[in-house]
């Protein structure tokens, strides 16, 4: 089951993000709850047996790029372009379309919302994946969030 998250979601997001993510990538359990409150439209868990198992946050701003300073710092920003800072799918549950299920929840959401773009950063072997949803490679992302190389990806949406 996929649905709106609330603030009382964060301690299992972030037990997710963490079994998905390196110590120095994975957001912390405040950065997760900040998101949850900013931007409780655009954030969606997945349930199984009602445990989250998965899912999907971001930010909703006029930046059109992620930089590392949204990692540090949230504000809202009513801009015309979605943000995705986590798509997250605990290991235990990956390859049964919870990933698929949440972005396609998110991506109709953000249409919804009349939003203009989808944003997002990932690693090369996950290029392809997004790819699949009809998001474009821009090619390596500024970002160098926890040490990485990250791909900057976008959809336009309107």
């Amino acid at each position: 089951m996929i649905r709106n998250t609330t603030v009382q979601d964060a301690k299992g997001m972030f037990d997710v993000e963490t079994a998905c993510f390196s110590e120095s990538e994975a957001a912390t359990l405040e950065a997760i709850k900040e998101r949850l409150e900013l931007f409780p439209e655009i954030c969606f868990v997945s349930e199984e047996n009602n445990e989250i198992v998965g899912f999907i946050n971001g930010a909703i701003s006029s930046f059109d790029t992620i930089s590392d300073e949204f990692f540090e710092e949230m504000k809202r920003d009513d801009g015309e372009n979605v943000l995705i800072f986590s798509l997250a799918v605990h290991p235990e549950h990956q390859r049964k379309g919870y990933g698929r299920k949440l972005l396609d929840q998110l991506i109709k959401q953000s249409k919804s919302l009349n939003k203009s773009k989808i944003v997002l950063t990932c690693k090369a072997h996950k290029v392809d994946y997004y790819a699949s949803f009809g998001f474009e490679n821009d090619g390596i992302a500024d970002s160098t969030h926890g040490g990485s190389k990250w791909y900057s990806m976008s959809m336009t949406l309107n």
